[in-house]
């Protein structure tokens, strides 16, 4: 789409993203911007598969409430 329209790619290697910036955004306020961006089509599940267990465990156990004094 931008090498239809004649606009920059902006390209980030290191997370494998790339955007156009169809209004750049100015140093000074008020400010808009306007870009198209790419995404992943599915994000991954970086959750490990006992935090469930242990996240109850640490907010149900004695230690989940700290004294107040």
């Amino acid at each position: 789409m931008s090498q239809r329209h004649g606009i920059e790619v902006e390209r980030d290697h290191l997370y494998g993203r790339a955007r156009t910036w169809l209004r750049p955004r100015r140093a000074g306020w008020p400010m808009a911007e306007e870009l198209l961006t790419t995404a992943p089509a599915r994000v991954i599940d970086k959750q490990d598969k006992s935090f469930e267990m242990e996240w109850h465990a640490l907010i149900s156990g004695a230690s989940s409430q700290l004294p107040l004094t």
